[in-house]
């Protein structure tokens, strides 16, 4: 059951990841699926709040673009997510909101979304992040693949990115 919400939010959804790029706003739109209930340990290992750290990268490279940017992020019980970020005021980019669920063993999967405002206040779209979660060897480390997209108002996607991202989770 899992394995399949998993495969329609990371179908039917885009994912956003919380940057610029230099010449502006990273953002995408999409759908968000209903979040899966987490019903064993394993499943709620992914809960609390992460301080991590973003890199942008160039999707066929890989290289890194620019200079990591750091974000918090909460995984709450139930599969919600909230995010806000350093790498952006908070004037131009909402804090981001979305689902997550355990897609098997040490990973996870996460969508969310936030809305993109010009210096005026005006909405200019959304972006979307699409995160692969998967813990190593620690249960308070993880890292992160990520793609993004941007869209405009309307809905059409104007823009797309990809981020790798460190995350460990806060204690104290």
């Amino acid at each position: 059951m899992r394995r399949s919400l998993m495969t329609v939010i990371l179908t039917s959804a885009t994912m956003l990841v919380l940057g610029t790029s230099g010449s502006g706003t990273i953002s995408a739109a999409g759908t968000l699926a209903t979040p899966a209930q987490a019903s064993g340990p394993q499943d709620r290992a992914l809960e609390g709040t992460w301080r991590v750290q973003i890199t942008l990268r160039d999707c066929q490279t890989g290289n890194p673009l620019g200079v990591p940017f750091l974000s918090l992020v909460t995984y709450a019980r139930g599969g919600t997510v909230t995010a806000t970020t350093a790498r952006v005021s908070p004037a131009l980019l909402s804090p981001f909101y979305g689902v997550w669920a355990h897609t098997g063993g040490h990973t996870f999967a996460s969508v969310a979304q936030a809305f993109l405002f010009n210096p005026a206040g005006a909405w200019t779209g959304t972006q979307t992040l699409r995160q692969a979660i998967d813990f190593g060897g620690s249960p308070d480390e993880y890292s992160v693949t990520a793609t993004i997209e941007i869209a405009n108002p309307v809905g059409t996607v104007v823009s797309t990115g990809c981020a790798s991202a460190d995350g460990t989770r806060m204690t104290e």
